[in-house]
């Protein structure tokens, strides 16, 4: 299976931008900071590096992209206080590589997806993730640090119930229902993601060879919680764009050029509305992530 991944931040739309819709990304960010500290500082601890370069490898720019670099900053100038400071290069690059069937009717895995289905993702992650790990490992110096923040799948459910793509795969299969979408185009069009279990993560980071497990954490993310505070108040159209929107920011581009401008703003409605529903039966929106520090062999 074929994945062909596109930078998707953008838009033409601005408020479907990443830069528009990249709270929850600034709130898992957040809840990681700790361990890129302590990585920073296990480092200093170990050697005495005249300059430490810092490298975001996200795949997008908004106001994310080097929000925590002030902070490093400033742990590296307490470090060495009176003694001299290491020169600190950011490199301003973004990462993007070209690169999905199995899944007639849908855009991901779904129950009655066949095994091979999963298998696919699943070999396609381990290979992209593999590469991912190798890149680093031959520009990182021995002792050097990486952090990774991931995506995962839930302990107890499967990747077909990440709701985003669950609700998504709802949509998608009413509109070719309904005859809104081209048959043809629904069924080649693959979304080109997977979220991995830890034991995935670990067991890829330890094959590759590249870096040992420093220490990982897992936690969760609800999607709506720059807005509790004002739940009581908000209209509920408008919490649900906020809640759909990172998803909408992400996966626009793709549906747009694979199903047309018109069929994308069609599902992109019905998405929201979806979530609205969701929402309104008392629904709570979560994604599981996984810090993991990494140290260069």
């Amino acid at each position: 299976m074929d994945l062909q991944l596109n930078r998707t931040n953008g838009s033409p739309h601005q408020e479907l931008s990443y830069a528009q819709n990249s709270a929850i990304q600034a709130n898992s960010i957040s809840k990681t900071l700790h361990i890129t500290k302590d990585a920073l500082e296990g480092l200093y601890s170990t050697m005495k590096p005249k300059c430490v370069t810092i490298a975001e490898l996200g795949c997008a720019y908004g106001p994310n992209t080097l929000m925590i670099v002030p902070e490093l900053i400033r742990v590296t100038i307490e470090k060495f206080k009176e003694k001299e400071v290491p020169k600190m290069h950011v490199p301003d690059d973004l990462f993007d590589k070209d690169g999905a069937s199995l899944l007639k009717g849908y855009m991901y895995i779904v129950e009655t997806s066949p095994p091979e289905a999963c298998i696919a993702y699943q070999k396609q992650f381990a290979t992209d993730f593999t590469a991912f790990l190798k890149c680093p490992g031959e520009e990182v110096i021995e002792g050097g640090r990486m952090i990774i923040n991931i995506m995962l799948t839930s302990e107890t459910h499967g990747p077909h119930q990440f709701w985003i793509i669950k609700l998504m795969n709802m949509v998608i299969h009413d509109m070719l229902k309904e005859g809104l979408v081209d048959e043809e185009k629904a069924n080649n069009f693959n979304m080109p993601f997977y979220p991995p279990t830890v034991d995935e993560v670990n067991k890829l980071v330890v094959d590759q060879g590249s870096f040992f497990i420093d220490k990982h954490e897992t936690f969760s993310v609800l999607w709506d919680v720059p807005m509790l505070e004002l739940r009581d108040g908000i209209d509920e159209l408008k919490r649900a764009r906020f809640v759909a929107g990172p998803a909408i920011a992400v996966a626009e581009y793709m549906i747009s050029e694979n199903f047309g401008e018109g069929v994308a703003k069609e599902f992109f409605r019905r998405f929201i509305e979806l979530v609205r529903k969701f929402l309104s039966a008392g629904d709570k929106f979560y994604t599981f992530h996984q810090v993991v520090s990494l140290i260069r062999k």
